[in-house]
């Protein structure tokens, strides 16, 4: 998937009010990391080739989008009651898996595949 393309979805899913967390498989790690998307628009800066700071792990910093794999989106996650304050709790909150793939088909033709427990959009198989 192109950078333009990577951009695009990541600027329609933050500004869709229906992602609350999604996780990602880099090409070069086994790891599943977690990418923040809800509010990213306005937390985070976009370039053309990269994002900063949005994925989580180690190494923190710069991700080309050309390393991410695949994205995932759970049916249900957890999520900080009041982000703001840890020690409030976390929640088990649904994600609408129906309209969150129905925003990638307003974008494109994308790889997906859905199940009952998530949504997966692969850039590379």
């Amino acid at each position: 998937m192109n950078n333009a393309k990577w951009v695009r979805v990541l600027n329609a899913l933050s500004g869709s009010n229906l992602v609350l967390l999604c996780l990602v498989k880099l090409v070069w790690d086994d790891d599943i990391r977690e990418l923040q998307i809800d509010g990213m628009v306005a937390n985070h800066d976009f370039w053309p080739e990269a994002i900063e700071g949005g994925v989580s792990g180690i190494p923190r910093g710069w991700y080309a989008y050309k390393e991410f794999e695949m994205l995932e989106f759970p049916a249900r996650v957890c999520a900080d009651r009041m982000p703001h304050h840890r020690n409030a709790g976390q929640s088990s909150r649904a994600q609408d898996l129906t309209a969150i793939r129905a925003v990638f088909h307003q974008l494109g033709v994308f790889d997906l595949e859905q199940s009952s427990e998530c949504l997966r959009m692969f850039a590379y198989r």
